[in-house]
């Protein structure tokens, strides 16, 4: 609940940020945490490895709108929009995550088709970003390493070592974290009760 209220307190007390996001529990549907993504927190970490991909969930971005107005989306297709938007601007940006958990995201199971079709428009639509830019080997690394990153996918879903195999889809949570989230989730599923009963 408090998630907007810090991001927008933290981009006014670190004026040369542009876009933070923050990290996220991971929940199934019966409100049970699986675990955390929690990335790196500043510009130098998010951005280390460009061919990789920036560390920055999603559903968290809240940025400045004089920013989003320079960068702004790409229609891509169904995946990809976000990653090509920090790819395109992350060297005259600067990025952070809120090392604490503000965003619950709901997920039953890994799906290995939409994590293979996302892994190839990553690749795709980064190569060209790099090519673009005359860097053919940022393409040519973020290629083999989305490859070899649904390599590894396609073995823990199979498996079903899932979040075992993937750790950073599910870090493990602190037992204040949990307390927090299960705070949080009863909130959410008591103030759904009462809407449904008026």
């Amino acid at each position: 609940p408090t998630r907007l209220e810090k991001q927008v307190a933290f981009l006014k007390a670190n004026q040369d940020v542009d876009l933070v996001g923050s990290w996220v529990i991971v929940f199934r549907s019966d409100g049970i945490p699986i675990g955390k993504r929690a990335p790196a927190v500043d510009h130098e970490q998010i951005c280390a490895r460009p061919s990789a991909g920036f560390p920055l969930a999603h559903p968290t971005y809240c940025g400045r709108t004089d920013w989003f107005r320079r960068h702004g989306y790409r229609e891509l297709g169904r995946w990809g929009e976000d990653q090509d938007l920090l790819r395109r601007s992350y060297s005259a940006s600067r990025f952070a995550n809120i090392g604490e958990i503000l965003l619950g995201y709901r997920e039953e199971s890994l799906k290995l088709g939409s994590m293979l079709k996302a892994r190839g428009n990553w690749a795709r639509f980064a190569a060209l970003e790099f090519l673009r830019q005359h860097r053919p080997l940022l393409a040519a690394g973020a290629i083999a390493g989305q490859a070899a990153k649904a390599a590894v996918d396609i073995v823990a879903v199979a498996s079903g070592l899932e979040y075992r195999l993937l750790r950073h889809r599910a870090r493990p949570i602190t037992e204040e974290e949990e307390r927090v989230w299960r705070e949080v989730y009863s909130s959410v599923r008591r103030q759904g009760d009462e809407a449904v009963l008026t």
